[in-house]
């Protein structure tokens, strides 16, 4: 069984990573890549928690140099050992 998934106008990618790329890519998205500037904070607190507040602000920052209404996506990773975010 397939689903729709309706998607606004302009899908944005917040991201310069060529895997990401590759990734929506092959999931027959189109999409404009508009990579944040945004400075990455120090690594604190929860991996997971990190990550997260990482690609929100990289989203917003592409969102606001942007004119349209788009759905515009943010990610990060990061390498963890021991609980420690290595970076």
């Amino acid at each position: 069984m397939s689903s729709l998934i309706c998607l606004p106008k302009q899908v944005v990618l917040a991201s310069a990573s060529p895997r990401r790329k590759e990734l929506l890519g092959q999931m027959g998205i189109r999409f404009t890549v508009v990579p944040s500037f945004r400075k990455e904070d120090s690594p604190s607190g929860e991996a997971s928690e990190y990550v997260c507040r990482l690609a929100g602000q990289k989203a917003r920052d592409s969102a606001g140099r942007i004119s349209e209404d788009a759905l515009v996506i943010g990610a990060d990773t990061a390498v963890v050992k021991n609980g420690k975010i290595l970076g």
